[in-house]
């Protein structure tokens, strides 16, 4: 997170984090890259690491797994990586049991609103 998400995330925190069992940070999805025949493991594994997608932070609740995004202010770019985090999420952990995204911010336009919602995604606005 940057530093302006942290401190919306703080508040999000100081508000709703007595709801959730835990928190995981800068959690890596995906990172398929081409390989390249030449490479060796160690650069492909660095390759695969730097292409990978970071979610800002994952939330625990009994039988519930919460991919959170944190900006300051929401937009089309948090609709899209929140659709990419849950899908590629899904991919790595398949047995996690049910998984739900949530958009924490400062301020969301009332389109970007409707699409989060008609996503089933939750948005804070803190």
């Amino acid at each position: 997170m940057l530093p302006a998400d942290v401190t919306i995330w703080d508040r999000f925190l100081d508000r709703y984090g007595h709801e959730y069992n835990g928190f995981r940070y800068d959690v890596h999805v995906g990172g398929e890259i081409e390989k390249i025949s030449k490479w060796t493991n160690k650069v492909v594994n660095m390759a695969s690491w730097l292409a990978s997608k970071r979610i800002d932070a994952v939330g625990y609740r009994p039988g519930v797994t919460v991919i959170f995004e944190v900006k300051p202010e929401a937009g089309v770019t948090a609709v899209g990586q929140l659709i990419t985090y849950r899908m590629l999420y899904l991919e790595k952990y398949s047995s996690v049991g049910e998984v739900k995204c949530a958009l924490v911010c400062s301020n969301v336009l009332p389109d970007e609103r409707r699409v989060l919602e008609a996503q089933g995604f939750t948005v804070y606005v803190v």
